[in-house]
């Protein structure tokens, strides 16, 4: 979390000097930090700032990302009810663009999906984990799918709930070389 502490001073220091851009930019740095540190609260309360702050038209990749984050976030802590209105949201969100990523439909039916499944069949939500895993990861194979990495890495989120390990462990094992790349 020193990570955070370092930003904020920055964000304070600079934040009269940024754009609306880059302010949107650092709650979702915020929120993304957050959520690598289990730190889930606070991840959806940066979260919710930039998606209930900003105009969506000012950076509509990194409000569609950060409705994609929030949906990550409602999972883990289980919100299950909140998590289906959020899928459904963005599905709409997505319609009025005009264009949807196999990627971003596949994410959505994911979300959907752990929607309705009960905390308590864990291992039904780890069957579904692994299934839409595989998808993606079939997916990701095409260059304008991978795209989609850049603001999020939902593989290796995947990747760390089905090995029962930290994101933000699964997230340096995988840049050190200890846990495969499968993009």
């Amino acid at each position: 979390m020193e990570m955070v502490a370092k930003m904020s001073e920055l964000h304070a220091l600079h934040k009269r000097r940024m754009s609306t851009s880059q302010k949107m930019e650092y709650h979702y740095m915020y929120a993304y930090a957050y959520l690598a540190n289990e730190h889930y609260r606070q991840a959806l309360k940066e979260v919710n700032h930039l998606l209930n702050e900003f105009d969506e038209k000012e950076r509509p990749d990194l409000h569609l990302y950060s409705r994609m984050l929030s949906m990550v976030i409602h999972t883990e802590l289980q919100n299950l009810t909140v998590l289906k209105y959020e899928a459904d949201s963005t599905a709409r969100f997505l319609q009025r663009r005009g264009f949807i990523h196999q990627s971003e439909s596949i994410l959505i039916r994911f979300f959907r999906r752990m929607s309705r499944i009960s905390i308590v069949k864990p291992e039904m939500r780890m069957k579904v984990l692994k299934q839409y895993h595989a998808e993606l990861v079939e997916m990701y194979g095409e260059e304008h799918e991978r795209k989609v990495l850049f603001y999020f890495d939902f593989l290796t989120w995947m990747e760390s709930r089905i090995n029962e390990v930290p994101f933000w462990q699964a997230k340096l094992d995988k840049m050190e070389g200890k846990l495969e790349t499968v993009y």
